[in-house]
């Protein structure tokens, strides 16, 4: 018979003693000097120690450098306790990491290759991460090159941008931070909250002490020197500012500023002066500055999200259907109109909280998962039953039993006076086939894709393929959430 025995613990106090002991320089080989006050504080050690627990010292003690000559190595980029803490882990597998610890011992663990160490160092600052010092991590990360903190850092920020922008603390944000929080799509606040953070951070940045008031006369001659110093400090992050999100009434406050460069005024004027009801004016000027283009990593015509959907999984589904929908001004204004989920499954809701509100996206979502919906500029008004006309409805499938990719049906141009069917007595339906349907309930439905939108040229109108392609069957499916998007 065999029994294997093993006392870990005991081996750990033991070796730990090696470097505590009084007499502990009678068995040492080998001395770690850090400075600290303008003194030098020592530390006796074991070469065998050094070299088996770490890759560094194993190199160094194992080469001619004079650290291995002289028996001695000074290190001007550790503190004291630091130290200590690390000899302590060497010698004992060990460490107590503490709020005040943590960033300088995983910065000698990156420095050092002490690469066991680094794993619960980063779990810790995770784990402790807070407004207060999330900047300071950021910073750590990157210098370090750790790039799951630095992701962990940026989606912690993202998260609690709100609050966030309330502190002092992100003012300390360097450029190329706050130029990629700006740039994330997903920021849920006011963008003209976040602008007037822009400005806060170019306050800061230029020393400038007195506030930003819009009420400030920006003509007067005494204050060309602060709008030059803000608008060249802020010159590469005014791209970030999404103003197809803002009011007139915003845009004319930030022109009294005078810190948006030349360049860019003329299109946001422009912009803003047509009225909202000549969306296709509006989309031009866009596509004009798009294609222009002075700044490349311009967003000022890029929309955030600023709706939340329980169907889409993910920022990349939404993607998808933002790309489908490609009307950025549409987009940017969405929100959510109806839910099944939230509002009740009831045709009546539906209609109350839908008719007469004009352009919608419609999402649906079967027990199985998948995903299918419509989009229609004209939307349903109350009335008789009837068909709706609309040459640039479609019908959509980001989620299907048959397909990983998203699919796009655009309606056939012959067919545009049955895109839409408005039954006071039913769900959202379109198409004359239906291309889908849902019942009074909306509990259920049916969908017989392509009557009134055109299919792939390898889809057969009628066959099984493109009966069952958006929800799995002709109509033995289930609906688990309805949700209609509208301006």
């Amino acid at each position: 018979m065999i029994q294997h025995y093993s006392n870990t613990e005991k081996l750990s106090q033991d070796l730990q003693k090696l470097i505590s002991l009084p007499d502990k320089e009678n068995y040492s080989d080998f001395e770690i000097i850090c400075k600290e006050n303008q003194q030098e504080i020592s530390f006796k050690c074991h070469k065998s120690i050094l070299s088996t627990r770490n890759d560094f010292f194993r190199s160094l003690l194992h080469s001619q450098m004079k650290e291995f000559q002289e028996n001695k190595l000074i290190l001007k980029d550790v503190s004291k306790s630091t130290l200590k803490s690390i000899l302590e882990y060497f010698y004992s597998g060990k460490i107590q990491l503490t709020l005040e610890n943590v960033i300088e011992i995983l910065l000698f663990s990156s420095r050092y290759l002490i690469d066991d160490l680094q794993k619960p160092c980063v779990d810790f600052v995770k784990r402790t991460c807070a407004i207060e010092n999330v900047v300071e991590v950021l910073k750590i990360a990157e210098l370090v090159e750790l790039s799951e903190l630095t992701d962990f850092c940026y989606k912690f920020i993202f998260e609690n941008f709100a609050h966030f922008i309330k502190t002092d603390f992100f003012l300390d944000l360097e450029e190329d931070h706050f130029s990629r929080i700006l740039s994330n799509d997903n920021l849920q606040i006011p963008e003209f909250e976040i602008f007037q953070s822009l400005v806060q951070w170019g306050q800061r940045q230029c020393s400038i002490n007195r506030s930003m008031d819009v009420e400030i006369d920006w003509n007067k001659e005494e204050n060309q020197a602060i709008v030059s110093k803000m608008k060249e400090k802020i010159s590469n992050l005014i791209h970030k500012i999404r103003f197809i999100n803002l009011e007139k009434t915003q845009i004319s406050q930030i022109m009294q500023m005078k810190i948006i460069p030349d360049s860019l005024l003329q299109t946001i004027d422009d912009f803003h002066s047509i009225p909202e009801s000549n969306e296709n004016e509006m989309n031009l000027i866009v596509r004009k500055y798009q294609q222009k283009m002075e700044n490349k990593n311009s967003l000022i015509f890029n929309t955030r999200i600023r709706f939340q959907s329980n169907i889409l999984k993910d920022k990349q589904e939404l993607e998808n259907l933002k790309s489908l929908i490609d009307d950025d001004i549409f987009f940017s204004s969405m929100k959510l109109g109806f839910s099944a989920k939230k509002h009740g499954f009831s045709n009546r809701i539906f209609h109350y909280r839908i008719d007469g509100k004009g352009k919608m996206v419609v999402l649906i979502e079967t027990t199985e998962e998948y995903v299918f919906g419509g989009f229609t500029k004209v939307g349903y008004q109350s009335g008789n039953p009837r068909y709706i006309t609309d040459d640039s409805s479609f019908i959509f499938s980001l989620r299907n039993p048959t397909s990983k990719t998203i699919q796009k049906f655009p309606i056939h141009p012959e067919m545009k006076n049955k895109a839409i069917y408005y039954n006071e007595d039913a769900g959202p339906a379109f198409g004359g086939g239906y291309d889908f349907w849902i019942n009074s309930g909306l509990e259920h439905g049916w969908s017989n894709l392509g009557n009134t939108y055109q299919l792939p040229k390898e889809m057969v109108y009628g066959t099984p393929n493109t009966k069952s392609y958006l929800a799995g069957s002709f109509n033995n499916w289930k609906v688990k959430d309805i949700e209609v998007f509208v301006k």
